[in-house]
């Protein structure tokens, strides 16, 4: 299986991460196979966006969030299998 990583430093850049999830999100399917992972480390406050944007560009995916050890949403797993 083919891996694609993209790591963006970002700080203080609340406002535009959100249109950085969506643009990552929208093009994927442009660059990986039919079954993928997509994988983000989050914000805590940004769970339910993320999901909505997944659902939006991939309505079949199963979309997992997963919690920090402060128990915060941190980590969104988009699984097209």
């Amino acid at each position: 299986m083919e891996k694609i990583s993209i790591i963006v430093p970002c700080y203080n850049e609340e406002e535009a991460m959100p249109i950085f999830y969506e643009e990552i999100i929208k093009n994927s399917s442009n660059y990986l196979n039919d079954k993928n992972i997509i994988a983000f480390e989050i914000g805590y406050l940004q769970a339910n966006e993320i999901k909505k944007m997944a659902h939006k560009y991939y309505p079949n995916s199963n979309i997992i969030i997963e919690k920090d050890m402060q128990e915060k949403d941190r980590f969104v797993f988009i699984i097209n299998l």
